[in-house]
């Protein structure tokens, strides 16, 4: 640098330290020609080139943009160069990535020069491609129902991102023991047939020992590494010499398979292959987690269906119209009909007593299901085919996409003859006679439930429930003998749920203040001995003394776990849909402490090394890396929290921190698209719940909205979500509207509906409202509404859609 005459305050020599030992590619260039006077080795590194071959460059002709006549005009006009990125060319004519600022410096000889730095930011890329292509393999995955076209789509992402490369996804069998062919369209016929079905272990080849030991396995040199030995033959043939293998875990910790690149030449992977090899695995991780979800999906549908024409219970599907579409041999034995087709067809009046009787049911009853789509029970008087009347026990349930059926709105009815439970029920009063001492003959009766499923109870009308008789099928459902529990060792209602309890002590007490004879329990849950969770149907009768008092319930319980995990079965589909969401949302939660952190770092060097660095500014950029990091930390909390957390926890909820909560992981995403969340929180309003349910619920409106708002092109550049808590008529609210024109009227009462979406099919599945829905009503308790509004805001009208939540703690 002694030709150049540069005027700084502080000694030329010191300058030149800190421009010589700089990471970042720095050059002085001359502003006419571009030619570079000066530069260090890190800009030499990056391009390849010799100190000679470098000076007869121009900094003007070296960048793929040609943009020389704006840059020499902002220069000009401003003394610096902005920040931007380019394309830069290497001595062997490829492209990297780099990242140009600079500034006008003073003049010498009549020269103008230019300070500039130029920065290789092919890692930020290499992060930028991998985070674009989960983005996109993610979505795929979520609306891709065939296995091996998604293996093939993963392979085929792979084989781009390494153009040399041919790239392997291996399954492991049933057996944990053997891998099989997944996807490796560039493998050959020959070397795939080989090696489907071989034994993993420790030293078999890269695959095998990576799904065996559970880790990455790299083999940059197959022809020399022991693992490959036994298969050189088929190797050289394939022309095969460098194996990487990645074990694909699932969500359990499980091997599933693994992922493998193969090449034609020994080689070692760099870091972005690496990251690469771990990205394209994990993702082939989520692929076959769905195909096994969706599999269990399929059989359980398969098993609904045999379990529909076995089952002991008549069952009917009804649609909309209260016509009758499909029924099982059961019902039509109820009826007194030979064949369940006799009954295709039909109207619900056929079955009612008279055409009134008919029309009062709809009203009460079905009317209620299809709207509010709710659980409804009543006991009913139906007609049979010879004319005669049935009582019944009818549990009806508004249908949803999932049930085996061709069937988009309806009711799926189960039908009880209580003939049968009513002679029970006669034969259960009798026994209050013998309260006292049970007969031989009565034991010959009680040995019915002590030989089946059904467990009778008889419960003295007391504080603690004390247990008069119980029968041996007690250890079926509960685990502990008749003995435990009629020395009260054990009591019954320290087995009932803690949720559920108050609601079946209400229930009991109902039945003391009515004084009724019979009365049947809402089903409820119980835990065994060792643990396990079982619903119940609990019917119950009760004994009276001369005067009218009950003295003691007998009732019978049924294990109806199975029937329960039919109906919630839909639910387990929840969090599938926001991973890619929440991956967009993690990525933009990093970028802005990062780049903080990235800029104090660095000022601090290069103040340093201009002795310009002061004690003050030390402790301020200190700080402001802690602050930092220490949220970057709480992202991550927040992040496994809302993954991890307990569904079973509940807490009192103050439903402002709450919405901050849900803000925080999506507020970056939201600020991108320039979508503006203007708050409106009255005061502290409390809700006791779980609150990962209650966020994931919100996150799920939120990303509802943004996703509206997306799509619809806006009459202003304004983009507005609406977030309002507040207390009416002693109910806590939580209003979402967002200004992206509403919903169409047509669609208002399907949007909570299985699968319904208006999106495109790559956009959405329908599963997000409908899964809010089920958190709001059956885990929480409350009541979700959606309505078109307009509104003025700042003087601007806009339309849009509005969820409200009317949180009930009752």
């Amino acid at each position: 640098m002694d030709n150049i005459d540069l005027k700084f305050e502080y000694s030329e020599e010191k300058f030149k330290v800190l421009f010589d030992l700089s990471p970042v590619g720095t050059a002085i260039i001359d502003y006419e020609t571009g030619i570079f006077l000066e530069f260090n080795q890190s800009l030499l590194n990056s391009t390849s080139y010799t100190k000679e071959e470098f000076k007869k460059l121009s900094f003007w002709k070296m960048s793929s943009n040609n943009d020389e006549i704006q840059n020499k005009k902002e220069l000009k006009e401003t003394n610096t160069l902005c920040s931007s990125q380019k394309e830069y060319i290497k001595k062997d004519g490829t492209f990297y990535p780099v990242k140009i600022s600079g500034s006008l410096l003073s003049k010498s000889n009549e020269k103008n020069l230019v300070l500039v730095f130029i920065e290789d930011i092919s890692l930020n890329k290499e992060y930028e491609i991998i985070f674009n292509d989960s983005r996109e393999l993610l979505g795929y995955v979520a609306i891709e129902n065939n296995l091996q076209n998604t293996l093939d789509k993963i392979i085929d992402f792979a084989e781009k991102r390494n153009p040399f490369s041919m790239c392997s996804i291996l399954l492991l069998d049933k057996s944990k023991k053997h891998l099989k062919k997944g996807s490796a369209p560039s493998l050959p016929d020959f070397y795939n047939e080989a090696i489907n079905g071989i034994e993993i272990g420790d030293k078999v080849g890269s695959c095998g020992s990576a799904a065996f030991n559970k880790k990455r396995v790299i083999i940059d040199s197959i022809d020399t590494h022991e693992n490959w030995q036994a298969y050189l033959e088929l190797t050289n043939k394939a022309n095969l010499h460098a194996c990487w293998s990645e074990p694909i875990i699932s969500s359990s910790n499980e091997v599933l398979g693994t992922f493998a690149i193969y090449y034609s030449k020994a080689k070692k992977p760099s870091e972005f292959e690496l990251k690469i090899i771990e990205n394209f695995a994990n993702i082939a991780s989520k692929a076959i987690e769905k195909y096994h979800y969706n599999k269990n999906i399929k059989d359980n549908e398969y098993k609904m269906e045999q379990f529909f024409n076995s089952s002991q219970s008549g069952l009917l599907y009804i649609d909309e119209n209260r016509k009758l579409i499909k029924a099982n041999q059961r019902f039509a034995d109820i009826l007194g009909y030979d064949n369940p087709d006799e009954l295709l067809g039909f109207s619900m009046e056929k079955f009612h007593l008279s055409h009134e009787n008919f029309i009062e049911f709809g009203k009460n009853n079905f009317t209620t299901l299809i709207k509010e789509r709710e659980k409804f029970n009543i006991s009913y008087e139906l007609k049979r085919k010879d004319g005669t009347s049935i009582w019944c026990d009818l549990s009806g349930k508004a249908l949803d996409s999932n049930i085996p059926v061709d069937l988009s709105k309806g009711v799926l009815w189960t039908v009880h003859d209580l003939t049968e439970i009513r002679q029970r029920e006669n034969e259960l009063k009798k026994l209050n006679e013998l309260a006292q001492s049970l007969t031989k003959s009565q034991q010959i009766l009680l040995s019915l439930f002590d030989k089946g499923d059904s467990v009778l109870f008889k419960w003295k009308n007391n504080q603690v429930w004390s247990v008069d008789y119980v029968s041996l099928s007690v250890f079926k459902l509960l685990g502990f003998s008749k003995e435990e529990i009629l020395s009260s060792k054990i009591k019954y209602e320290d087995c009932i749920n803690k949720d559920d309890l108050l609601r079946v002590q209400s229930e009991v007490e109902n039945a003391l203040v009515e004084k009724l004879d019979y009365f049947k329990h809402e089903p409820y849950r119980i835990t065994t001995k060792s643990g396990e969770e079982k619903w119940i149907l609990d019917y119950t009768v009760t004994q009276k003394d001369d005067n009218g008092n009950i003295t003691h319930f007998i009732g019978y319980l049924t294990d109806i776990s199975e029937q329960i995990k039919n109906q919630e079965m839909i639910f387990h589909q929840s969090k599938i849909a926001s991973l890619g969401e929440m991956l967009g949302n993690i990525s933009h939660q990093w970028r802005q402490p990062l780049s903080v952190i990235s800029t104090a770092a660095t000022g601090i060097e290069f103040k340093k090394e201009l002795g310009l660095l002061e004690d003050d500014e030390i402790i301020y950029n200190m700080r402001s890396i802690n602050e930092n990091a220490q949220y970057l930390s709480k992202t991550i909390d927040d992040f496994r929290n809302f993954f991890l957390g307990d569904t079973n926890i509940k807490s009192e909820v103050c439903l402002r921190d709450c919405i901050e909560k849900v803000l925080i992981l999506i507020q970056d995403t939201f600020k991108n698209l320039n979508i503006d969340i203007v708050k409106n929180i009255d005061k502290e309003l409390f809700f006791t719940c779980n609150e990962n349910l209650l966020i994931q619920a919100l996150i799920n409106l939120f990303n509802n909205a943004k996703d509206a708002l997306v799509q619809i092109k806006q009459s202003s550049s304004k983009r507005y979500i609406f977030i309002d808590i507040y207390k009416e008529n002693n109910i806590s609210k939580i209003a979402i509207t967002d200004n992206a024109n509403g919903i169409e009227e047509k669609h208002l009462e399907k949007v909570f509906e299985p699968y319904f979406t208006t999106k495109h099919k790559s956009q959405g599945t329908g599963i997000g409202l409908y899964m809010t829905n089920q958190i709001i009503t059956k885990h929480l308790k409350s009541e979700i509404k959606v309505k078109n509004i307009e509104y003025l805001y700042e003087n601007i009208k806009y339309k849009g859609a509005k969820f409200i939540i009317n949180l009930s703690n009752s």
